[in-house]
């Protein structure tokens, strides 16, 4: 009787540690981002022959000679972040582009980014300039260090910022 007592409550022991090992892949596979796409380009030329301005991830606001581009989106969430290098030399030209595109100056805070994987941190944000542009649903924004780095990144807007009467800009311009 003992021996057969051992021998159910190590079936069982057996029963929830699989219960368990199916449960935590389950759980592992459930959040794994399924779009995410990460594209790194060596120059703007490179993204423009992949058409990677027209499809609005990055704004195309670079002088012709920038240099590498790291682009990362979400398709299922339209998430996205992307950093690219210019001379700084090019830093107001990129800065009036912004405008032009509908990006303001913006002194407030810095939401986070959409995902661990962006090419740069909310802190290397927080000390360049920064500027956002509203959009139907999102606010995108974007940061220019003085070393020549153009950060931008996308954050839904809430609700009850939305104005269905206000002009709605598109990403790809």
């Amino acid at each position: 009787m003992k021996r057969e007592l051992l021998h159910r409550l190590g079936r069982a022991a057996r029963w929830f540690v699989d219960g368990v090992f199916v449960v935590l892949v389950a759980g592992l596979i459930w959040l794994k981002p399924e779009g995410l796409q990460r594209n790194v380009y060596a120059s703007c030329d490179e993204a423009r022959a992949d058409i990677l301005f027209d499809r609005g991830w990055v704004p195309d606001v670079l002088p012709l000679a920038c240099g590498q581009i790291i682009e990362v989106h979400e398709l299922d969430l339209d998430h996205r972040c992307s950093r690219s290098r210019f001379s700084p030399e090019d830093w107001l030209g990129v800065s009036e582009s912004l405008k032009t595109l509908g990006f303001e100056p913006h002194g407030g805070p810095l939401p986070a980014l959409p995902f661990y994987s962006c090419p740069f941190s909310i802190s290397e944000a927080r000390g360049a300039s920064t500027f956002r542009r509203s959009l139907p649903e999102e606010y995108e924004f974007a940061a220019i260090s003085a070393e020549g780095s153009l950060m931008v990144w996308a954050a839904w807007r809430p609700p009850e910022e939305r104005n269905e009467n206000e002009a709605k800009p598109t990403r790809d311009h």
